[in-house]
């Protein structure tokens, strides 16, 4: 549940929502996969495992065989044993008896090739005083061996000394290498020798592929014999069931300690063929992960397209709306009748907004023109009532001459002043107006008051409201105009840096204005209050609303600016 308050944007949820819903399936799926990797693995592992186990029985049953039958041979001290036929050989003095046991003995080495295959040849040494004798049997292949090992065993030989007997050795011949069980009874040495193929041969039944490697190790690691050349690699029974690196391959060691020799048998098996197994499976999975994406973004692009679209091109209309463009709409392209319907009410809404928009703009018009019909009737009668004063003052003092001036005018001002207070002048008409205002203001008070005026060329042509700089400029004279002193009024009109306002001040050397106008008060006033300021004021929001502004200050005098929009005759249409 959101928290109150919380806000979303449609379009950020929808695409977060998507996102995550791509990621969660990424994470599925690469943990399938590793799921189903290490479970494929570990049946793999499982499986070289039980034929390795099978193959350590085959081996360990032919050692035992070998071991059983010597020493029953030591231990059992019958007449047919190799114990007893062998001190027949070497103690009885009837040639007879000797050449008999010889005999026996002869055919008790041939008879150990047919117990196992794994034999690869066996060999009975009698010592004597002389050369000694040699019984042997065995295959093609280890002549060679036996002939060797005949040599070697004939004179002092590790292999026959004291700390070798009774466990297996081995013994290298060329390329091959052969595992020796060397036993003695009395003067006589029993010697069996398996080669590395028979136990290699046995091996690679347990094999996963036919590339995996069969090998041999001592307890210290250091490889024996392998089915396949492997350099400076040190197989450590430790690491049974674990992935060893041999070179730049990491191989599955799966294997197994002898009891009967003391070595380590096992089969090294590729990670690479193990892993090449889920091939297959892997790429159901990527072709699933692929269909899984494809699906996604189709439905992600169809989303995009028939709802969010939508929905951001409706928020789009509804921020033109609020900038005040009413002839915005939603123009929905989708197939969802609910957006459809929604779009058709929302823009029948804005065309009744629109209807009754323009009605209360037509009648706040009317209500505007009113308004400033209403102030031009109360500024008319204000300087009319200084204008009779004027013509007054004169007739006292029996000046026909200066009434006849003053009369051309007030004609000239009278003129100025019905002009309709809701259109715009140029500046230019303004300035003659006030020409002809100071002109009366200067016979009223024998050319006291001056008006100096500071207006640049490309400016006169540009429009302003009538009467905003006449106003104030009354308002100098009569504020700021003492007997004591003359009145000096300046009239400054300038653009602003940005060319875009005009700016009008109006300042003279009086008094300045009371501290009650310059908080702005004059905003809130009544109309009846400072007649012609409220005037401008009003006439100035009905006309520029915002855009204009207009401030009161003292500056060793009233000091007033006012800025409205420039407006140029020459290069605006106005209307």
């Amino acid at each position: 549940m959101f928290k109150e308050g919380r806000t979303f944007s449609f379009k950020k949820m929808v695409s977060s929502f998507w996102l995550i819903v791509y990621l969660v399936t990424i994470l599925i799926y690469v943990f399938t996969q590793i799921v189903i990797t290490r479970q494929y693995t570990n049946n793999i592992e499982k499986n070289i495992k039980l034929s390795v186990s099978a193959s350590e029985k085959a081996i360990e049953n032919s050692l035992e065989m070998i071991d059983m039958y010597l020493y029953q041979s030591y231990y059992i001290r019958t007449p047919g044993s190799i114990f007893q036929l062998c001190n027949t050989y070497l103690n009885d003095e009837d040639y007879v008896d000797r050449h008999a046991a010889l005999q026996a003995l002869s055919h008790i080495v041939q008879g150990v090739q047919s117990w196992t295959d794994n034999v690869s040849f066996d060999m009975l040494y009698i010592t004597s005083e002389d050369n000694g004798t040699w019984l042997e049997a065995g295959d093609n292949e280890s002549f060679t061996v036996r002939e060797a090992l005949k040599q070697e065993l004939s004179t002092d030989s590790v292999y026959l000394s004291d700390s070798s007997l009774g466990r297996y050795m081995v013994y290298e011949s060329g390329d091959s290498k052969y595992l020796l069980r060397v036993m003695k009874f009395d003067r006589c040495y029993c010697i069996i020798g398996l080669s590395q193929k028979s136990i290699l041969d046995i091996l690679a039944n347990a094999r996963y592929n036919q590339n995996d490697i069969c090998f041999a190790s001592d307890e210290n690691g250091d490889l024996i014999f392998a089915s396949s050349k492997i350099s400076d690699a040190l197989i450590k029974p430790e690491n049974d069931g674990a992935y060893v690196s041999i070179g730049d391959s990491s191989y599955l060691q799966v294997g197994y300690q002898s009891e009967s020799t003391g070595y380590y048998f096992g089969i090294l098996t590729s990670r690479s063929a193990i892993e090449g197994e889920l091939l297959g499976t892997r790429i159901l999975f990527m072709v699933i992960l692929v269909i899984t994406t494809i699906l996604l973004f189709t439905s992600r692009l169809f989303v995009k397209r028939f709802v969010e679209d939508p929905i951001t091109g409706g928020i789009r209309t509804m921020h033109e709306i609020e900038q005040g463009d009413f002839e915005s709409s939603i123009n929905v392209k989708t197939p969802i009748t609910d957006f459809r319907i929604l779009a058709d009410s929302f823009n029948h809404m804005i065309d009744k907004i629109k209807a009754l928009k323009i009605e209360k703009y037509e009648s706040e018009l009317d209500g505007q023109k009113a308004t400033m019909q209403y102030l031009q009737l109360q500024i008319k009668p204000h300087f009319y009532a200084n204008m009779m004063n004027i013509i007054y003052s004169l007739a006292q003092a029996g000046n026909f001459e200066m009434i006849q001036h003053v009369s051309r005018a007030i004609v000239n001002y009278s003129r100025y002043m019905f002009t309709d207070a809701t259109d715009m002048v140029e500046l230019r008409r303004e300035l003659e107006f006030l020409d002809s205002y100071m002109d009366i203001q200067e016979i009223r008070y024998k050319k006291q008051i001056k008006l100096e005026k500071d207006i640049p060329d490309e400016l006169i042509e540009s429009l302003i409201p009538p009467f905003i700089i006449q106003t104030f400029v009354e308002n100098s004279v009569k504020y700021a105009f003492s007997t004591k002193k003359s009145c000096l009024i300046k009239v400054k009109v300038k653009l602003s840096d940005d060319k875009e306002s005009m700016i009008l001040t109006i300042h003279d050397n009086g008094e300045g204005y009371p501290e009650s106008l310059l908080d702005n008060s004059y905003k809130n006033m009544h109309i009846e209050g400072h007649v012609g300021l409220v005037n401008v004021y009003r006439r100035l929001q009905i006309i520029y609303d915002d855009k204009a502004d207009l401030r009161l200050c003292n500056d060793n005098g009233a000091l007033t600016i006012i800025t409205i929009p420039y407006i140029d005759l020459g290069s605006h249409d106005y209307i």
